[in-house]
């Protein structure tokens, strides 16, 4: 029997460099980590009995990368749940099938991970016990940003390029007790202990990409290849200049997000 590959959640808050950090988990042939697929948010509603034309978007995400997962793995998500192993399976037929359309060849090495990059669905708790229930093999990837490039960065997306994230449509203040929510779901997780969870922070993915990298494949116990050292030097600005356009933003923190600034040793 085919050994199933571990199942690799990122958490945390959106746009908080999570995009670039699945494409670098990507550059080895051992991980993949969808883009934004929705998978296990699917699957959870049809674990809790949701029928499939009923499933709805995660209160604090957008619902366009779930209507296309929906449509292009309609047929995976009319099985029964009736089993861990059933889920599994499904979860890891649709994350392959989105993987074919990213046309990433399976070649070499065997997958030792695969997952999907939606960070606040993996930290709300109802999915983080789906997650201890269902997958005897997982691990969570967070990343966290500093909370006022973040609220920021989401405030520009809305009212331009992701005019289908409503949710962010709100005011300034809500979306920085979302954040604060978001990272004290991760601490509740990291003090619950039953996934393993490396954390890391945009500003050293920035700083030390290549260091910042290798932990997180020592964590997962992937090889750290010429090849994947050689695409995240090229792919990353190697220093703080990733913030910049941020560092003019300055709005008040509320004390529970100075607390987590300070946890993390955040910058903007």
């Amino acid at each position: 029997m085919t050994q199933q590959p571990g199942s690799l959640f990122i958490i945390g808050n959106k746009r908080s460099g999570t995009s670039h950090l699945v494409r670098l988990l990507n550059s080895s042939e051992e991980v993949f980590v969808t883009p934004e697929s929705d998978v296990m948010w699917i699957l959870l509603q049809r674990y809790q009995g949701v029928a499939l034309d009923n499933i709805q978007r995660h209160p604090w995400d957008g619902a366009l990368a779930l209507e296309n997962t929906l449509k292009s793995c309609h047929d995976i998500f009319t099985h029964d749940m009736q089993s861990n192993e059933d889920i599994v399976r499904y979860s890891n037929e649709a994350l392959l099938r989105i993987r074919e359309q990213f046309q990433k060849e399976h070649v070499g090495k065997p997958l030792k991970w695969i997952g999907d990059k939606k960070p606040v669905q993996h930290v709300d708790p109802q999915m983080r016990e789906f997650i201890v229930k269902t997958f005897s093999k997982a691990a969570y990837i967070h990343i966290i940003r500093h909370p006022q490039a973040v609220v920021t960065s989401m405030q520009r997306a809305v009212t331009g390029k992701m005019p289908w994230m409503k949710c962010w449509d709100v005011p300034q203040e809500e979306l920085l007790d979302r954040w604060v929510k978001n990272e004290q779901y991760v601490l509740e997780a990291k003090e619950d202990k039953r996934i393993p969870i490396i954390s890391i922070t945009f500003n050293e993915v920035g700083r030390d990409v290549l260091g910042t990298i290798q932990r997180v494949f020592d964590f997962l116990e992937v090889e750290m290849t010429d090849t994947v050292k050689e695409y995240c030097a090229s792919t990353t600005k190697n220093d703080d200049s990733l913030n910049t356009k941020y560092q003019d933003i300055d709005f008040p923190l509320t004390d529970e997000a100075k607390q987590l600034v300070d946890m993390y040793e955040l910058m903007v």
